[in-house]
């Protein structure tokens, strides 16, 4: 399970943060040494977050000096959460080494898709894994971009269980990018079909797959495809979900994707 820290002042944005993190299955950690950089420094190393979410407008030390002083002295991923969100902030921040700035107030499947995005790109292969995400018996392998359907394959499942966020955990035993090399006997021995995906329809898979028995939103599973909060025609993202369940259909694996009216889809 990632750790993500929190360091923001207001205690209320902070809480309803924290809880947004739990409820998706991360550790949240508040920071409450904000009075000088070398508390606040101190208190963030003592907890080896995977993650750090960055406010700018602390009361004793500036952000932005924080920012600068974590980069010298770790490579932590830094999200900035503010509502300095000037394109001069942005750019100095990401400049200082941060990864992702994200303006208050901010949509918090945004927040998420991002931070999903970093933890993915920093740490999906840390622990020297393939990039193979298993539910049931359906086998997604990220490298080769293509979709498995094992027919006698044991029900296990590679993701966290319903109601976590299901990122790919840094920590190894609970991770659900398994190793292609743990797959048992009777899996190897079960029929398989196979398909090869397009970019966005393995984006579509994985996400659901990391969430499986989880509702995912229409617009979270937009952000993830395009990294944006802008409108996106709701009809595309109904055909590259379309698509998906026709190449599940095809490999022996119907009804896998059920849709939740006005909400979005679960994989079941």
């Amino acid at each position: 399970m990632y750790k993500l820290c929190i360091v923001e002042d207001d205690s209320e944005v902070a809480f309803q943060l924290q809880h947004l993190l739990v409820s998706q299955g991360y550790q949240a950690y508040v920071v409450r040494a904000l009075h000088s950089l070398d508390a606040a420094l101190d208190e963030i190393f003592a907890q080896q977050p995977h993650l750090l979410l960055l406010d700018l407008g602390l009361p004793g030390v500036d952000g932005q000096v924080l920012c600068r002083a974590l980069r010298e002295k770790s490579s932590v991923p830094i999200i900035v959460v503010t509502s300095r969100n000037s394109q001069l902030d942005e750019l100095m921040l990401l400049t200082m080494g941060a990864d992702d700035f994200v303006a208050k107030p901010y949509n918090p499947q945004l927040l998420l898709a991002r931070i999903e995005r970093v933890l993915n790109r920093v740490y999906a292969n840390s622990s020297g894994t393939s990039s193979i995400l298993r539910h049931k018996s359906l086998v997604l392998n990220l490298s080769t971009c293509t979709i498995s359907h094992h027919e006698n394959a044991p029900v296990t499942s590679s993701t966290a269980p319903s109601g976590t966020s299901a990122s790919a955990s840094a920590n190894g035993g609970a991770s659900e990018l398994a190793s292609a090399s743990a797959a048992n006997t009777s899996e190897r021995n079960a029929a398989c079909s196979t398909a090869t995906l397009t970019k966005n329809e393995m984006k579509i898979l994985a996400l659901l797959m990391r969430n499986a028995g989880v509702v995912v939103p229409r617009q979270r599973i937009q952000e993830e495809l395009w990294q944006t909060d802008e409108f996106i025609d709701d009809n595309t993202l109904t055909v590259n979900i379309s698509h998906v369940r026709q190449i599940l259909d095809r490999i022996g694996a119907q009804g896998a994707i059920v849709t939740h009216r006005g909400i979005g889809y679960c994989l079941v």
